[in-house]
């Protein structure tokens, strides 16, 4: 009995203590380099079949080509879409507002498997860059403000850089499925562009209306946000309560049917698209406040909270799903990781790294790496930190996706780096010295 008694302790002790740095041997292989003349934000990585000679001139190494025991052709990843820097290495730290903003990006360069460019977009001022969840859409969304409340509307292209849509008027298109599908919204309460029905719309491809949805109570709350799951068949759609509470999650199909409702009378919303983790045939998850206490929720598509749980602490939050869809990670900038279980909620681990912040330690530094993107690859958790108020220097920490265990860190000192979007592996973008490099 005594023994159970024991076992049951040192269970529960390891579950709620901190991870530890794994002792096992992790080596990160640089099997992809290429320099650039350009400084870039961005780049989405796509496979082909091509010859070797082809991909040693892409910037694949002689070691990596080896082992894929071809002599002839090999299939390997080709960067298909590059973000040219409108702003040099002057970027801030925030990856998803550098990547998909006209304010950085001062061009978009679609190419093929050899190398040629096929067409290239130059986003106007004031517009916003989406994209579908593998990229089969690019879509700019013209953002209207008050001294230009006019400016709306959006245009819609495929992974080839043709453009396929254009929407001279009416709501701002402020998402894109696989499918082609665009969630609009009406930005201004005196919005020219409002049309009857709305403020939400929901249109296909070809700019047809699907359906017009309005707010839950257009008193109360106005809608702001919306996701699509990655093969299109859902659209979550937030609308934000006009006090701050109220929230309203809508789950809508892709026919315009709203499936399901949820509202949220005590927790609030931030609007920002990685605190919320899409997957295919379950719900989201996502990170909500309770005034000053950071929950995360997992919502089914019926609108139903299967699992609410605390979150020690707030800053920039991030959440992510296994890539077998059992575990629900979720970091904060200030140096914690959590796992849930994706179906109960339990909490399966816990990483708070030594420099995290403290609150009984007064002020918190600027000088350690906050984590800052994640990227999920074969259950490793790939993160990258950046540090300085006025980012200067950058690491890259590697931890294990079923214990928490930090595997690696390597460090870039007075080096911006980012990720790039490859199919495998971890794609590295150096701003400060401008290349870009594939890790395994």
């Amino acid at each position: 009995m005594y023994k159970k008694i024991i076992l049951i302790v040192l269970l529960v002790l390891s579950l709620a203590s901190p991870a530890q740095e794994s002792s096992s041997e992790f080596e990160l292989d640089t099997i992809f380099e290429r320099k650039l003349d350009e400084i870039i934000v961005d780049a989405i990585f796509d496979t082909a079949t091509i010859s070797i000679e082809t991909a040693k001139s892409l910037g694949w190494k002689d070691t990596y080509l080896e082992q894929l025991g071809s002599k002839d052709m090999v299939k390997v990843e080709y960067p298909k879409i590059i973000k040219i820097s409108k702003r040099g290495t002057d970027v801030e730290y925030y990856a998803p507002v550098v990547k998909n903003s006209s304010y950085y990006v001062s061009e978009i360069e679609f190419y093929d498997r050899d190398e040629r460019k096929l067409n290239s977009i130059q986003p106007e001022t004031n517009t916003e860059i989406y994209s579908s969840a593998y990229n089969k859409y690019i879509l700019i969304g013209k953002i209207p403000a008050e001294y230009k409340p006019n400016f709306s509307g959006g245009l819609l292209y495929n992974a080839k850089g043709e453009r396929i849509l254009v929407m001279k008027e009416g709501p701002t298109p402020m998402s894109v499925s696989e499918k082609g599908l665009m969630g609009a919204f009406s930005l201004l309460s005196w919005d020219p562009t409002y049309k009857p029905g709305g403020p939400f719309y929901l249109y296909d491809k070809d700019g047809n209306l699907i359906k017009a949805i309005k707010d839950p109570n257009k008193e109360d709350a106005t809608p702001f946000f919306s996701e699509f799951s990655p093969n299109g068949n859902h659209v979550v759609l937030a609308f934000d309560g006009k006090t701050g509470k109220p929230n309203y999650f809508y789950i809508i199909l892709d026919n315009g049917e709203i499936v399901g409702r949820c509202k949220l009378t005590k927790y609030y919303f931030s609007g920002h698209s990685e605190e919320m983790a899409v997957l295919d045939d379950a719900g989201f998850a996502v990170v909500l406040d309770e005034y000053k206490i950071p929950f995360v929720l997992f919502i089914d598509w019926n609108g139903n909270i299967k699992w609410e749980q605390p979150l020690e602490i707030r800053g920039n939050m991030i959440v992510k799903i296994s890539e077998d869809k059992s575990k629900v990670y979720v970091l904060t900038g200030l140096g914690c990781i959590w796992c849930f279980d994706i179906k109960t909620g339990v909490k399966l681990w816990y990483n708070k790294e030594g420099w995290a912040f403290d609150s009984t330690a007064g002020r918190f530094s600027w000088e350690i790496p906050r984590f800052r993107e994640l990227k999920v690859n074969d259950d490793i958790l790939y993160i990258i930190g950046k540090q300085g108020r006025e980012w200067h220097s950058s690491t890259l920490f590697a931890f294990d996706g079923k214990t928490g265990n930090l595997l690696k860190k390597i460090e870039y000192p007075q080096e911006k780096i980012t990720f790039a979007e490859t199919v495998e592996n971890i794609g590295i973008i150096n701003i400060t010295n401008p290349s870009i490099s594939i890790l395994k």
